[in-house]
């Protein structure tokens, strides 16, 4: 597939520059286009997750592209090449460029106006919090392998700390995966810290209402593809049940 490398444009309303990379198919004609977006550094996307499942969060780029999609991957603010800006892990500023791209994704010359996102774990959950925003270019979603209570499937398990997890994940997948490449990380690029402001949250409060979509699924309006795996019943499964659940049938 052909692919444009756009670093660093300002694709959010307060300036903020993101870096993206576009692929296209090579025929000009406007595209529907897919969006994967996460605070995993997309420069190492080319590297397996394991073996025998290569693409298993992402997904195979050209396999979309061959079938005529557009592929838009986004790194988060103040992660990877998105070196403007604070990581604000799932948060309001995470959220409003969730919107932002979307908008920008379906005014682009090359997109046809329709906007899906695929993707799973963190590119997952980032998708509910993208529909209830309902920004008008995103036509459907599908989340694979996504929580959408951070408080109860995340951080807290029945009001007991997640340590061994959220401090694994926050130091290793984001933290390390994000600052090991560079020789001068700058310095805002993920100041966020995940383990400390999860233990110091101990209860249900806004910090946690303010980052997880079920408590307002309600407003989703656009198809829901809910894709969950039993294997993660300690992490995302029952966000996808509560997820199909939540979200307002059509009759």
């Amino acid at each position: 597939p052909a692919q444009n490398l756009i670093h660093r444009e300002q694709i959010v309303r307060d300036g903020t520059r993101l870096a993206a990379d576009v692929y296209r198919p090579r025929r000009d004609a406007p595209h529907p286009v897919l969006l994967l977006f996460s605070a995993y550094p997309k420069k190492l996307d080319h590297l397996p997750s394991n073996p025998a499942f290569r693409f298993r969060e992402t997904s195979d780029y050209a396999w979309w592209v061959d079938r005529g999609y557009a592929l838009v991957r986004v790194d988060a603010r103040g992660t990877g090449e998105s070196i403007e800006g604070q990581w604000d892990f799932l948060g309001p500023d995470e959220q409003r460029d969730l919107y932002d791209v979307i908008e920008w994704c379906g005014a682009q010359p090359w997109s046809n106006g329709r906007v899906g996102m695929l993707g799973q774990s963190y590119y997952a959950m980032v998708q509910w919090l993208a529909a209830i925003q309902r920004p008008p270019a995103l036509k459907c979603i599908a989340p694979y392998d996504g929580l959408v209570d951070v408080y109860r499937d995340f951080a807290w398990h029945g009001g007991l700390y997640s340590h061994e997890f959220v401090t694994n994940w926050a130091a290793r997948q984001v933290h390390l995966n994000n600052l090991q490449f560079e020789s001068s990380p700058p310095p805002n690029v993920m100041n966020f810290d995940v383990a400390g402001e999860t233990m110091r949250h101990r209860f249900d409060d806004a910090f946690y209402r303010n980052r997880s979509a079920y408590w307002q699924l309600d407003r989703i309006k656009v198809p829901v593809y809910s894709i969950g795996a039993w294997e993660k019943v300690r992490l995302h499964t029952r966000g996808n049940v509560l997820g199909y659940e939540g979200v307002p049938q059509v009759p």
